[in-house]
């Protein structure tokens, strides 16, 4: 833990976003997690995320590190349009602010529910990420990123609805 701390100290500061696709099966709340191909965390199920450019709001970085690692380049609406919700805005989806230490780090998370469950076929994954997969949030693998972790429970996935 302390050498990842010290890895991660050289990048200061730092500021980046990462979206969560969820939904609600039958059986209980779903989500889509992907296998890192690279560091950070390789080898981890998370979420599409990463840092944030220039310019960039929170939201817009989820949006467009969604684009780049799961959607083929395409923007989410254009991608997931059959999945979404008919009333769905990026601009009011959840938020998690997992750190927000002002001018060194900085990490949201959004969410992003599903109203019917697209196959993994749907996603185009880049370089980043060697592996896409529905995981039941009562059956999460054992090698997922813990902040994944703590993202669906702020989230309320892992006790029925989300909050």
């Amino acid at each position: 833990m302390l050498d990842e701390l010290r890895r991660w100290a050289r990048k200061l500061p730092y500021f980046g976003a990462s979206i969560v696709f969820a939904h609600a099966g039958s059986e209980g709340w779903e989500v889509l997690l992907f296998r890192r191909n690279c560091n950070p965390a390789n080898g981890k199920w998370s979420f599409p995320g990463g840092q944030q450019a220039p310019g960039e709001s929170y939201q817009q970085t989820a949006a467009r590190e969604a684009r780049e690692e799961a959607l083929g380049g395409k923007e989410l609406m254009d991608a997931l349009r059959d999945y979404l919700p008919p009333d769905f805005s990026s601009e009011e989806a959840p938020e998690h602010i997992a750190y927000d230490i002002p001018c060194t780090f900085g990490w949201r998370t959004y969410l992003v529910e599903l109203q019917t469950k697209p196959s993994e076929r749907a996603f185009r994954l880049n370089w980043e990420n060697s592996e896409v997969q529905w995981f039941r949030v009562d059956n999460l693998p054992s090698d997922i990123h813990s902040e994944a972790v703590k993202s669906i429970r702020h989230f309320g996935l892992d006790r029925g609805k989300p909050t």
